[in-house]
């Protein structure tokens, strides 16, 4: 199987949406980008048996549930639904990487930067990257490899989670696209976000987000 991963983004749709996501964080909400990803800065999931229903629990920090960070709106939270696998996460995580670079020239950053201290940035950007799904976890820079016990229930979405400053928001839009397009390219099948909700109420302001990385030439 091959694919063409000549990759192209629109620093004027970086920038949008990062102030997108901006505007909806400090609203304290989420969003969904793409077919399948949902994001946001809080802990959501999947309620059982309500296939394509996210519920954002606004209460519950990403950064201080799932790291132990002890100040709060410090991590985006990045799921991505697909059908049950073990994603190959070396796959994911060299997608995620090569993009950053592909990124900070789109929007300009770092172009007269040393090499060492651009060099620098792509790594501290990678690192700050964490990922797990059913094929492994770990940073995007150092991710470690190895499928669960045998009878796993298997992993039924990619879990991301992104500690970045503001002015980089944008990034996220290029790593829910490159996990979208890793499940796609390993042989599975990502399943639509059909809604979010928030605390039980369902969120009705994400349609532009949906249509700008639908229609983003990648």
């Amino acid at each position: 199987m091959t694919e063409d991963r000549k990759k192209h983004y629109s620093h004027d749709k970086l920038k949008s949406i990062g102030n997108y996501l901006h505007r909806y964080f400090s609203k304290n909400r989420g969003a969904i980008l793409g077919e399948a990803s949902v994001i946001s800065r809080k802990v959501h999931m999947e309620p059982r048996d309500s296939d394509g229903t996210v519920q954002i629990y606004l209460a519950r920090d990403a950064g201080i549930t799932y790291l132990k960070l002890t100040e709060a709106d410090q991590v985006i939270h990045i799921d991505v639904l697909h059908s049950p696998a073990e994603i190959d996460i070396l796959d994911l995580a060299g997608r995620i990487y090569n993009v950053i670079p592909v990124y900070l020239e789109a929007i300009r950053e770092g172009l007269h930067a040393s090499p060492p201290e651009y060099k620098r940035l792509v790594l501290n950007l990678a690192q700050a990257i964490s990922l797990k799904t059913g094929g492994g976890e770990g940073t995007v820079l150092h991710p470690g490899p190895g499928p669960g016990p045998p009878g796993r229930k298997l992993s039924s979405h990619i879990h991301i989670l992104a500690k970045i400053p503001y002015k980089y928001y944008g990034l996220v839009y290029c790593i829910a696209d490159q996990a979208e397009k890793a499940v796609l390219f390993q042989g599975h099948r990502l399943r639509p976000v059909k809604k979010i909700i928030h605390n039980g109420q369902e969120e009705k302001e994400h349609n532009n987000l949906i249509r700008i990385m639908q229609s983003e030439k990648n």
